[in-house]
């Protein structure tokens, strides 16, 4: 979860995780935020976020408007995904891609939740 204090725009990142729990498969994940970050664009682009299980198969591929107005700012853009269907335990991959170019990505593992 990411909260954002009005005020101030701080966000903080709340159930932060580089493992996700499944006590089975297929297993539904309800809700999971990505937070875009960039700089170094001007105009409006669409920004891509794409989820690959360990099969390499694409599970997840959103694509959201991006608007800005200074190269130097840094854009903070959170995308919220539900229901995110997993198939398969193991290392998970969300890419970020902005008009259409891979520009980030970030690993996470999908495992047996403990008995």
């Amino acid at each position: 979860m990411i909260l954002e204090d009005r005020r101030t725009n701080n966000r903080s990142f709340i159930n932060a995780f580089n493992a996700i729990y499944a006590p089975g498969m297929p297993a539904t994940h309800g809700r999971l935020c990505v937070l875009v970050s960039m700089t170094g664009v001007v105009g409006e682009h669409p920004i891509t976020i794409q989820i690959r299980n360990p099969s390499n198969a694409m599970i997840v591929n959103v694509t959201v408007p991006m608007q800005a107005n200074d190269p130097v700012e840094t854009l903070d853009h959170v995308v919220e995904i539900l229901n995110v269907q997993f198939a398969e335990y193991g290392a998970h991959f969300v890419d970020v891609l902005c008009d259409g170019h891979h520009v980030g990505s970030r690993r996470f593992s999908v495992i047996p939740a403990p008995t």
